[in-house]
């Protein structure tokens, strides 16, 4: 049985990479336009 840190962390793993990608683009769009 998998413990709650361990989900926590898969899902805390999962939200930071979405944000980073999401500010990386933002930043993208930003220098285009």
């Amino acid at each position: 049985m998998h413990s709650n840190a361990e989900l926590f962390k898969a899902v805390a793993g999962i939200v930071g990479a979405l944000a980073f990608f999401i500010v990386v683009l933002h930043q993208l769009t930003r220098l285009i336009g």
